[in-house]
């Protein structure tokens, strides 16, 4: 039997893809409830403004992109839980453009509309919970702005999708997209290793 996609959750999906290709300005309710496959007006019931919808699928966004379920073994190390962080949210990134795409486009639209994004601090917070635990453990050297070195970090997991068609002619290969990634992964795991590991 298949499974099925509640309502707001159907929405939402929907959503994504319409804001990803048309934009916030482009895109329709119609078009989402038609492709959800609900009534316009549950979309009104579960959201009362295109504003609050294209803030819940951001949200949501950030939601999927979050290890939550993710088993990290207490008894590692710092450095490994940290990297294997980094492999979750670079394959995340590499396998779902949609969510370059979208949060590049709400950056564009409004400064303040991050204010509204509860869900962008958990992945965050996961990584610099680490960085404290590691530093109170002596497997991390402290930095004097540790945000804005994970800032940075993360970001290096970030920019290269965000700028993917621009960046991806100066390799001069081909490359398959499992390589591609593989690629990836110990390129910012080697970056995060030698800027916080290394003392």
């Amino acid at each position: 039997m298949a499974e099925t996609i509640p309502g707001k959750e159907k929405i939402l999906e929907s959503a994504l893809v319409e804001f990803a290709d048309k934009g916030f300005e482009g895109a329709r309710v119609d078009r989402i409830a038609i492709e959800a496959d609900v009534n316009k007006a549950l979309i009104y019931y579960h959201f009362k403004s295109k504003e609050e919808l294209y803030i819940s699928t951001i949200n949501y966004l950030f939601r999927k992109s979050t290890p939550t379920d993710l088993e990290i073994p207490s008894s590692l190390a710092v450095r490994e839980k940290m990297l294997i962080l980094i492999r979750h949210f670079t394959t995340f990134i590499h396998n779902n453009p949609i969510f370059v795409k979208i949060l590049d486009q709400a950056v564009n639209k409004s400064n303040n509309i991050f204010d509204n994004l509860y869900e962008q601090n958990l992945y965050f917070q996961m990584v610099m919970a680490l960085y404290f635990e590691g530093v109170a453990k002596g497997e991390i050297r402290s930095v004097e702005e540790p945000v804005d070195y994970l800032v940075s970090l993360l970001g290096s997991c970030y920019f290269f999708y965000s700028h993917r068609n621009a960046l991806y002619k100066f390799y001069n290969r081909e490359l398959d997209e499992r390589e591609f990634l593989e690629m990836r992964i110990r390129t910012v795991q080697d970056i995060v290793d030698r800027v916080l590991f290394q003392k």
